[in-house]
C-alpha cells in the first residue's frame, strides 16, 4: 500500500510540475503576444524552443520582418509642395513640354526628351505634385526648351573628338494668375586645349585636360541630363531653399512630408541627405514616425548594403531622440543578431541601444540578453 501511495505522489508532482510550466509558457505567451515585435517571439523561442506555440511565434517572426520592408503609412500620404514665387500657390498637376534639338545628334533627340520628362516626374513626384504630358486644359505648365551643341575639334595624332558643349534654352513655368518663373540657360564649355590617352587593364579612354570627357560621339562630353534638367538654379526659385526654411521654429508640414519619402528612397543619396536635415537640432523629431522611417530603412536596405553611411545617420538620429526612442529597441536588437559576425559595428549600434534604453549589458553584443531585457521591460509598462 506504501509504495502505491509514493508512485501515486510521484505521479502527482510530475503532474503539477508539467502543469506549472504549461502555466508559465502560457503566461510568457500572453505576454509575448501583447508585445508583438520580433525580439519578444525570440525571446519565447530561446526559452520554449520545442513549445505549444513556436510554429507561430516562428509565423509571426515572418510576418513582421514582412510588414517591416512595406512603405510606412505616413509617407503615403503626400502634402503638395507650393510654389515660393507665387505666395506659396499650391500646384498639384503640372503639364510638362520638353523640347530639344540635337543638330549633331538628331537621334539622341528622343531619348533626351524621354530621360527629361522621367527626371523631371520623379522629382516633382517627390514634392507631392503630378508631372502630365502637356495639352491644352493644363492650368500650370512647365515648358523646357533646349539647343545643344557639342564643340570638337582634332588633336595630332589622336584624330577628332568632343570635348565641349554650348548649351542655350530656357525654363518656364506658367500658370494663370500669376507672373511666370523663368530661367535662361546658357552654358558653354570650350573644347580642351589637349586629349590624353590612357590605357588600364587594357582598356583605352580619352581625357581632355585633367579631369574632361572626350568621345567620338557628339553625346559624350555634355553634363550629366540630371544636372542638366535638374537645374538647382531653376528648382531654388520654385520651392524655398532649404536654410530658410530650416530657420523657421518648426519646418513647414509639406517640407517633413517631402523629407520622409526621400528617408525611403531607393537612392542611399536620397536617403542620406534627408537623414542629414533630420539630424539637425530644429527639426522636430516624433518618436513614432521616426522609428517607423528607420525600422523600414534598417530592413529594407541596411541588412545587404555594403555601404552603411545611411544607416549610421538613422542610428544618429535614434542617438539625438535618446529615451525618446525606447520602441526602437527591438529594431536594434534584431539588426544586431542579423549582424553578429560583425562585433565591431555592433558595438556601434549596441551604444545607440544603451542610448535609448538607459540599459547596458554586462555581457557585450549577448542578443539573448537584450531579448530578456526587453521582454521584461515591456511587461512591466
Amino acid at each position: 500500500m506504501k509504495k502505491r501511495q509514493i508512485q501515486f505522489i510521484q505521479v502527482a508532482v510530475l503532474f503539477l510540475m508539467v502543469l506549472s510550466a504549461c502555466s508559465r509558457e502560457n503566461k510568457i505567451w500572453n505576454l509575448v503576444e501583447t508585445n508583438h515585435d520580433i525580439s519578444s517571439y525570440e525571446y519565447y523561442l530561446e526559452n520554449f524552443p520545442e513549445g505549444v506555440y513556436a510554429d507561430s511565434a516562428k509565423v509571426y517572426i515572418e510576418d513582421i520582418k514582412a510588414l517591416h520592408k512595406e512603405k510606412p503609412p505616413i509617407i503615403v500620404r503626400i502634402v503638395p509642395t507650393p510654389v515660393a514665387s507665387w505666395d506659396n500657390k499650391v500646384c498639384t498637376e503640372i503639364g510638362l513640354k520638353i523640347s530639344v534639338a540635337f543638330p549633331k545628334a538628331p537621334e539622341l533627340e528622343k531619348a533626351y526628351k524621354e530621360k527629361g520628362f522621367e527626371l523631371l516626374r520623379d522629382y516633382f513626384e517627390k514634392r507631392g505634385i503630378r508631372i502630365i504630358p502637356l495639352h491644352k486644359d493644363c492650368e500650370t505648365q512647365l515648358l523646357v526648351d533646349l539647343k545643344i551643341r557639342s564643340l570638337g575639334t582634332s588633336y595630332y595624332n589622336l584624330g577628332y573628338f568632343y570635348t565641349g558643349y554650348d548649351i542655350q534654352g530656357s525654363f518656364l513655368l506658367k500658370t494663370e494668375d500669376e507672373t511666370p518663373i523663368k530661367l535662361t540657360v546658357s552654358e558653354k564649355k570650350p573644347v580642351a586645349n589637349q586629349v590624353t590617352k590612357k590605357t588600364e587593364y587594357g582598356y583605352t579612354k580619352y581625357i581632355a585636360d585633367s579631369f574632361g570627357r572626350a568621345g567620338r560621339e557628339p553625346a559624350a562630353p555634355l553634363p550629366q541630363l540630371k544636372d542638366l534638367f535638374l537645374n538647382q538654379n531653376f528648382m531654388s526659385r520654385l520651392w524655398e531653399k532649404q536654410d530658410s526654411l530650416l530657420s523657421k521654429e518648426q519646418i513647414a508640414d509639406y517640407y517633413t512630408n517631402y523629407l520622409y519619402r526621400c528617408f525611403c528612397d531607393a537612392n542611399k543619396y536620397e536617403r542620406g541627405r534627408a537623414m542629414s536635415v533630420m539630424t539637425l537640432e530644429n527639426f522636430e523629431r516624433k518618436p513614432g514616425e521616426m522609428i517607423q522611417l528607420i525600422t523600414y530603412n534598417l530592413n529594407h536596405f541596411c541588412l545587404n548594403e555594403a555601404d552603411i553611411e545611411p544607416c549610421n545617420l538613422g542610428f544618429k538620429i535614434l542617438e539625438k531622440m535618446g529615451r525618446d526612442a525606447v520602441d526602437a529597441a527591438p529594431v536594434l536588437i534584431e539588426y544586431m543578431a542579423s549582424r553578429k559576425d560583425r562585433s565591431l559595428e555592433n558595438t556601434y549600434v549596441e551604444g545607440i541601444l544603451e542610448t535609448v534604453t538607459g540599459h547596458n549589458n554586462e555581457i557585450k553584443n549577448d542578443i539573448g540578453g537584450w531579448r530578456t531585457w526587453w521582454f521584461h521591460h515591456k511587461t512591466r509598462k
